[in-house]
C-alpha cells in the first residue's frame, strides 16, 4: 500500500482586494486605506491588514513584485508573510467604518505599511534582488534639483525640494540642489545662445554636470481649508525630453502649518517621480547615453574643421541633432559604453583629423564643451 501524499497547505489570501493609496510618507512607508471582509469582526481586521500588504505586493503604480518570476517565487513564502502580517503596520489608524452585508462583515482602516522591512525580508528569502545588486553595473544619472523661480516662500520652498532630494538619494541618485543663481561659463552661455539655447535654468543644469534636471513648483492653496499641490518634471539635460511629470496632493486641512502641507504633497510626487526616472533610464541606457557637445572654432578652422568633427563624433556615437553656425557647432549624441563626458573627449580627440586641436573648455555631466584651435590659449570671438 503506497504512503499517502500529502498536499501542500493551501496559500493564504487576503479575500478583500480593495485598497485605496493615500501617500507615501517617507521613503520606507507608505498610508493605504484598506478595506477587510470575514464572517465576524475580528477575521475582517485581519483581512484588511493582509489587503494593505497585498496591495504593496502586487498593486499600485510600483509594486514590490514586479515580474511574474518573483510573483510565482513569492508563493512559497506567502503564508508567512500574511501570518505575520501585523509585522509590517507601524501605524493603525482605527476602524473608519463597518457594516454587515449578507453575513460577512466589512471593515474600513487606515495602516502605515513598512515597505522597505517588507523588501528587505523578500531579499533575505531570495524573492526579490537588493537594488543594488540590480543596479551595479549601471551609472545612475546626476540630478539636478531647482526651485521655482520667484516663489513667495523661499524656506518653505526649500524645506520641499530637501524632501525631493531625500527620496532620489535613498534610491542612489546623486543629487545637486541648486539656487536659481546663473552662474554658468560665459562662453557657454553665449555659445549656447546662438544657437538658440537660452533658458538659463536649462543653462544652469548643463552646466552643473546633471544628466536629468528636476523643475519643482509648489503651491499652497486655500485660506481657511488650505492644500498643497507639488508638480514635479524632469527631463534630460541634453536633449530636454521630459523624462517623468507628476503633482502630489495634500488632504485639505484647517489652519494647517505649509511645511506640513507641503510634504505631505511631496512625499505624494516624490516616490512616483522617482520610479519614473529610474525606469526610463534603465531604458535609455540600454540603447546609449545621451550628450550634448558644443564646440567654438576659431574662425581660420571654422570652414574645414566641421566634417572632420562630424566623422569623429560618428566613429563612437550617433548624431541625433546637429546645429551649425559660422564658429559655434552644437550636435546631440547617443553613445553605448560610454559613461562620462570625460571618455566621450578622449574618444572624439583620438578620431579628429581636422585642422587644429581639440582642447577641452567643459566637461560636465550629460555636457562636453570643446574647442577647436591651433592653442588651448587662444581666444576665440563668438558672434
Amino acid at each position: 500500500m503506497k504512503p499517502a501524499v500529502s498536499s501542500p497547505p493551501a496559500l493564504i489570501e487576503p479575500n478583500s482586494h480593495q485598497v485605496t493609496f493615500i501617500e507615501s510618507t517617507s521613503t520606507a512607508e507608505t498610508l493605504l486605506r484598506a478595506t477587510g471582509m470575514g464572517r465576524d469582526l475580528a477575521r475582517a481586521l485581519t483581512d484588511s491588514q493582509r489587503a494593505a500588504v497585498w496591495f504593496t505586493l502586487f498593486g499600485g503604480d510600483q509594486p514590490i513584485l514586479q515580474t511574474v518570476a518573483e510573483r510565482n517565487q513569492f508563493k512559497a513564502v506567502q503564508n508567512v508573510v500574511y501570518k505575520n502580517v501585523n509585522k509590517y503596520v507601524t501605524f493603525d489608524g482605527g476602524i473608519k467604518s463597518k457594516r454587515v452585508e449578507s453575513g460577512q462583515t466589512y471593515v474600513d482602516k487606515v495602516y502605515r505599511i513598512n515597505i522597505q522591512m517588507l523588501k528587505d525580508d523578500l531579499v533575505a528569502q531570495g524573492i526579490i534582488k537588493p537594488t543594488d545588486e540590480l543596479d551595479e553595473d549601471m551609472v545612475l544619472p546626476v540630478i539636478a534639483l531647482m526651485p521655482a523661480s520667484n516663489h513667495a516662500d523661499p524656506d518653505t520652498l526649500r524645506h520641499g525640494m530637501d524632501v525631493v532630494a531625500e527620496y532620489l538619494q535613498d534610491r542612489d541618485f546623486e543629487v545637486k540642489v541648486l539656487s536659481g543663481q546663473n552662474n554658468t561659463q560665459p562662453l557657454l552661455k553665449k555659445a549656447l545662445a546662438v544657437s538658440g539655447n537660452i533658458d538659463p535654468m536649462y543653462l544652469l543644469a548643463l552646466a552643473n554636470g546633471s544628466d536629468i534636471y528636476i523643475d519643482y513648483n509648489p503651491t499652497i492653496e486655500g485660506t481657511d481649508f488650505k492644500k498643497a499641490a507639488v508638480s514635479i518634471k524632469a527631463y534630460y539635460t541634453a536633449t530636454g525630453r521630459q523624462v517623468a511629470a507628476t503633482t502630489g496632493y495634500s488632504a485639505s486641512r484647517r489652519g494647517a502649518n505649509a511645511k506640513a502641507l507641503l510634504q505631505e504633497g511631496t512625499n505624494d510626487a516624490a516616490d512616483k517621480m522617482t520610479a519614473q526616472i529610474l525606469r526610463s533610464w534603465k531604458k535609455e541606457l540600454k540603447k546609449g547615453r545621451y550628450f550634448k557637445v558644443v564646440a567654438t572654432v576659431s574662425e581660420a578652422h571654422a570652414k574645414a574643421a566641421y566634417m572632420p568633427l562630424t566623422d569623429a563624433l560618428s566613429e563612437v556615437c550617433k548624431i541625433t541633432e546637429e546645429k551649425a553656425g559660422s564658429t559655434v557647432f552644437d550636435f546631440v549624441v547617443r553613445c553605448k559604453k560610454m559613461d562620462s563626458a570625460r571618455a566621450l573627449l578622449k574618444a572624439v580627440s583620438n578620431h579628429y583629423t581636422g585642422p587644429g586641436q581639440v582642447f577641452r573648455e567643459l566637461n560636465s555631466g550629460a555636457m562636453l564643451l570643446i574647442k577647436i584651435s591651433d592653442s588651448a590659449s587662444d581666444e576665440i570671438e563668438i558672434e
